[in-house]
């Protein structure tokens, strides 16, 4: 059974490995595995790689296994605590070697009349925010994506040691006005 990997948009996708003229493998992504000879087709993840969506936009990918600190305890509290919270329906998650940023877009079942897993095959998610794990793990950032000119990026927002306490306080202001009123940690407003 070849293996395989469904993303949101509900396209499945699979392995192929291929002799490369020097005699090592290379990997393809591919959607029509019949097209190929089945010695190519894999059925297990080659050691060390791994399947990636991209949040943004769900496009997969075969990619090296990116080594993370984030613990899988913190990832299952940003999701639930903002799955909770958020006022937005549409979200998605991704972690980073120190972090999980939270996507969002903009419009839920509701406004769309549509069910949600129809909605995610065309929606495009954008970063709204990042939770980052401290070095020596001795607490938490806050961090809101900033379009401001000449501040374009993450800005911090809160550090804390307590991980519910960041993701309760800011959940709540996703896809809200609310969210550009907390500015940079220790700066006043500008």
């Amino acid at each position: 059974m070849p293996l395989s990997y469904t993303n949101r948009r509900q396209e499945t996708y699979y392995i192929r490995a291929a002799r490369t003229a020097k005699g090592g493998t290379r990997y393809y992504v591919i959607k029509d595995f019949t097209r190929y000879p089945a010695t190519e087709i894999l059925d297990a993840l080659p050691p060390g790689f791994e399947w990636y969506e991209y949040p943004y936009d769900g496009k997969t990918t075969l990619r090296k296994i990116v080594p993370t600190r984030v613990p899988p305890a913190m990832l299952e509290t940003v999701r639930e605590l903002t799955t909770r919270y958020s006022p937005r329906e549409v979200l998605g998650f991704d972690v980073e070697p120190d972090a999980v940023t939270v996507y969002e877009y903009p419009y839920g079942p509701a406004e769309m009349e549509m069910l949600l897993p129809e909605i995610l095959k065309f929606a495009y998610l954008m970063p709204v925010l990042r939770f980052v794990l401290l070095p020596g793990g001795g607490g938490y950032q806050v961090q809101r994506i900033c379009q401001y000119p000449g501040l374009e990026g993450w800005i911090t927002l809160e550090t804390s040691p307590d991980l519910e306490a960041l993701v309760t306080k800011f959940a709540p202001h996703i896809g809200q006005d609310s969210l550009v009123d907390f500015w940079m940690e220790g700066k006043q407003d500008f």
